[in-house]
């Protein structure tokens, strides 16, 4: 299945899960943003930090998000958030 599949299937889901976890803003970007995922693609999701986000929360919304049967999800934070 392609992750785009995935995506719409649990968009919503997915979304819950990172605004749960202390992240907000969530955007997909790469091949599945430009429409040109296969089934061997990875989600990237990009999220803006609450002040208070730990690692602990990013690996709780990977392994949540994992669950949703996304193979693999890279979340990327932005270096300087609320600049």
């Amino acid at each position: 299945m392609k992750p785009s599949e995935v995506l719409n299937a649990h968009r919503e889901e997915i979304r819950q899960l990172i605004l749960n976890n202390k992240g907000m803003c969530p955007r997909v970007f790469g091949s599945v943003a430009r429409g040109e995922d296969t089934e061997d693609s990875d989600l990237d999701i990009l999220i803006e930090p609450t002040p208070n986000l730990t690692y602990m929360d990013i690996g709780t919304m990977l392994d949540q998000i994992k669950t949703k049967s996304v193979s693999y999800t890279h979340l990327t934070l932005p270096t300087t958030p609320y600049v």
